[in-house]
Formats: structure tokens, C-alpha cells, sequence
């Protein structure tokens, strides 16, 4: 199952509160350089002062697959000991309840070990980096997790991840409770060099937090020294600017929700496949819900090209019904096409899926197509060939005279091929490109005019 949903907005400086949706974007690669488009945004920091100088978090993603966690936090820790801090609420977890002073955490080196936040929702893990100390941002920084569903008395359980250079590098934590994790941070030493893509990147094995497939995850992070939190905060706390929230803060005593709520599933995908038929490629996705849903737009990359949009399938708005949809796109050339789905609201917002590939063969020793035709001024050959073998493709007048050899060599066999065919200098009337070779030959008739 898939989910198709927007995500609201979170508590920065490192609280991080928001329910994530299956993934319908690629697998993001940990390198603390953010591809967004593998990620959804959670939350932006707006404010003009963190409190921190020029530090702190800029904007936080998540997303999710069948077996994983994945989170961004874009932003620069001061390398002074400054840390992100990062909470996490799994809905089927039972942790530290609402309005609940967290435990500190048993590892003395630790900032965890001072660092008690109350927070205003449940929360059943926390995570801090924290940036080297000798204030030089070569230093390399620190992760660890702290488990506060496992916490009945004294001090919670804080798991050391491992140390990350600055540069991005993918640490990996093989063994123990975590094994599997794999942690980045791409560090740019302060805001003002910061180009908008770095930061602390991670993947956590659902079965690491005792999540399943069906959870949904709630936020709240922010950023500060040790137990002294910043103005920087997502979902930001509004007039914050510039204002320190200090020591331990307490969140239940600020007003309104300092944490995201899970919002409706616009639509929640179960499935979406690619078949091929012959050169047809037959398109079917189901929907389990669907809210204020406005359709799918079929999106279709050819061989080696972009995504181009297809055509449009309308939703059925609101419905708690199952639905499913089909769609078709023929005459596909030879060569890998992709196709994907773009979820489309009422009010404009919009998630792609994953895209499904499918792969056409040619079905005979050659193709040759001829666009536009007739042509003025210039047109586009297309051309491919089952085999690998010396092939030329020419113009040829009504007179059997060759005017123009536009290809001499030999192409990759199944792979769509194209050349250009400039007809400014050709006068207007029938010609014949023809593509030959060993083993075959194929002419297509073209008119040009002027």
C-alpha cells in the first residue's frame, strides 16, 4: 500500500511533529545532500532571527517506504557543540505521554543526559546530532538515539549511532538494535554559505522503532546547546524571532498545537502497474480512499526523454469506496518507457508516484518513422533495428537520385535513434527516406514543402 498525502507544517530547532505518508517518491541516497524530489517538506523556518547567530535549521522532510524512515533536517550546526534535536511520535508505539517531563538519558556524554524537554505530544524517541566542539567545522559530529518506550524509571536508554565527517560521507550502524541505520551531515560551516540542499540526513528500519507499514509518524524538532533551546523551531512558534526558548522549555505552556496532526490521505494508493500489450502499454492503479481527489494526470517518459504529461483521469473526490482506474498509451516505440502518476487536489496541491517501467522490443529487422509530414523547413527521422549490423538512412527524390545521406554507421540494436532532416534547401515535393542495411531495407514517402 501507498499513501498519497500532504504533510503539515513542523516544529523546527529540532521538534519535528508530522505524520508521513508510504513513499511515492524514489529511495532518497544518504549523503546529507537533499534530492527533493524524494523527500516531502514538512516544514520551513520563515523567521529572520534563530538566536543563534548565523546557525541553525532552515527546513525539514520526511518520507517513508515499506521498510524505512527517512528524514532531512536542512540547516548548520555551530561547531561549538551545538546540536539538532529530533522527536519522533510512532503511532502504534506507547512512549512518554503528552505534558510529561522526558527522563534524561543514561549516557553522560550525552547532551540527552541534561536535556528534558515537555513536550505537548506523545513521544516515543529522540535523536540529537551534535557538531564537534573544538570550534572548527572539519571536527566531525555525533548521533545517538534515546528509546523512551522502553522507559519505566531513572534515566532512558541513549544508544550512541556513530560519528559523521562533515562532508557528507554515509556512516552506516552495523549491529544492535539500529543495525541498518545509515546517517549523513553535509556541514557548510554557517547559514550565509549555505546553498539550500545540506544538512543531517537519515534512513531508520522501521523494525528498529517498532513500526509497521500502516503507522503514521508525528515530529517535533529544534535546535540549541545542550539543555538551552533557540528562537528556531518548527512548526514555528509565531513572533518567536530572535527570542530564545531556553532551558528544558516546557511546550504545553505555549499557545496552541507545538506539534503537527496527521492531515487527511488526499488519496490512499494500493496499487499502480505498467503492462505491456503488443506496443500499448496498459496502466491500472486502485485507490483505497480518496479525499477532494481531482484526478490523475498520466505522465510518460519516452526513451531517453523527459516526463511529458499524457492525458487526465478525473478522481471521485471524496469516496471511502475503493475505486480503481485504468489507462492507455499506444504505439510505443522500441526502447525503456516510464510512466507515473501525478495526484492532484481541489485546491492545486499535488504527489507524484513512484514511476513503472516497462520495455518495448522491436518486432521487426526495423522501424523508420518520418514527423512532421509534410515538413517545412525541417523534420525529425526516428530509426532502429533489430540487429547490429551497418546501416546508412538517405533522401532520395521521385527519381531514384540520392540528395542526402543523413546516417552511416551502426546503431545500437532496439534503441530508438533520431536525426534531422533540414528541407530549406530542398524544393517542394515527394522524396523517400529510406533506411538499408544487410538484412533489410524500409523506405517511408515524406513531402516537403515551401
Amino acid at each position: 500500500m501507498k499513501h498519497m498525502r500532504r504533510i503539515q507544517a513542523v516544529f523546527f530547532a529540532f521538534l519535528l511533529c508530522a505524520a508521513v505518508p508510504y513513499m511515492v517518491h524514489g529511495q532518497p541516497t544518504i549523503d546529507g545532500t537533499i534530492n527533493t524530489s524524494n523527500y516531502q517538506q514538512l516544514a520551513e523556518w520563515t523567521q529572520s532571527d534563530t538566536g543563534f547567530g548565523d546557525h541553525g535549521i532552515l527546513e525539514l522532510w520526511a518520507e517513508r517506504d515499506g521498510d524505512n524512515l527517512y528524514v532531512f533536517v536542512l540547516g548548520e550546526a555551530e561547531s561549538n557543540g551545538n546540536e539538532f534535536y529530533l522527536f519522533i511520535d510512532v503511532d502504534s508505539q506507547s512512549g512518554v505521554a503528552s505534558g510529561t517531563q522526558l527522563p534524561s538519558g543514561n549516557d553522560g556524554l550525552s547532551p540527552f543526559a541534561s536535556f528534558q524537554p515537555t513536550n505537548d505530544f506523545e513521544t516515543d524517541y529522540g535523536l540529537r546530532l551534535q557538531s564537534g566542539v573544538n570550534n572548527d567545522p572539519n571536527d566531525d559530529a555525533f548521533v545517538s538515539i534515546v528509546d523512551y518506550v522502553a522507559w519505566e524509571s531513572g534515566d532512558a536508554e541513549d544508544t550512541f549511532l556513530g560519528t559523521l565527517p562533515n562532508d557528507g560521507t554515509t556512516v552506516s550502524v552495523d549491529g544492535g538494535t539500529y543495525d541498518g541505520t545509515t546517517l549523513a551531515y553535509n556541514d557548510t560551516g554557517d547559514l550565509s554559505s549555505h546553498t539550500g540542499v545540506e544538512g543531517w540526513e537519515l534512513s531508520i528500519p522501521l523494525s528498529a522503532i517498532g513500526a509497521s507499514p500502516g503507522d503514521e509518524f508525528q515530529f517535533l524538532a529544534m535546535y540549541g546547546a545542550d539543555s538551552f533551546i533557540s528562537a528556531n523551531t518548527l512548526p514555528e512558534i509565531s513572533g518567536q524571532s530572535g527570542t530564545n526558548l531556553g532551558d528544558n522549555p516546557d511546550f504545553t505552556g505555549i499557545t496552541g498545537d507545538q506539534h503537527t496532526t496527521p492531515d487527511p490521505l488526499p488519496v490512499e494508493l494500493a496499487s499502480f502497474t505498467a503492462a505491456l500489450d503488443g506496443t500499448t502499454a496498459q496502466l491500472q492503479w486502485e485507490t483505497l480512499s480518496e479525499t477532494n481527489n481531482a484526478g490523475f494526470e498520466v505522465q510518460h517518459a519516452a526513451p531517453e526523454g523527459d516526463f511529458e504529461a499524457h492525458g487526465f483521469v478525473e478522481g471521485y473526490g471524496t469516496t471511502d469506496t475503493p475505486q480503481q482506474y485504468t489507462f492507455r498509451v499506444d504505439d510505443l516505440a522500441p526502447g525503456t518507457h516510464r510512466f507515473r502518476l501525478k495526484q492532484t487536489d481541489f485546491d492545486g496541491t499535488s504527489t507524484l508516484t513512484e514511476a513503472q517501467t516497462i520495455e518495448v522490443a522491436l518486432s521487426q529487422l526495423a522501424m523508420l518513422e518520418t514527423t512532421p509530414n509534410p515538413m517545412r523547413g525541417a523534420g525529425t527521422i526516428q530509426f532502429a533495428v533489430q540487429e547490429a549490423e551497418p546501416v546508412t538512412v538517405s533522401v532520395y527524390n521521385v527519381l531514384g537520385q540520392r540528395v542526402e545521406t543523413l546516417y552511416d554507421g551502426t546503431p545500437t540494436p532496439d534503441q530508438v535513434h533520431t536525426v534531422s532532416l533540414d528541407t530549406s534547401t530542398l524544393s517542394s515535393g515527394t522524396y523517400f527516406v529510406r533506411i538499408e542495411g544487410a538484412t533489410m531495407q524500409k523506405t517511408r514517402r515524406v513531402a516537403v514543402v515551401r
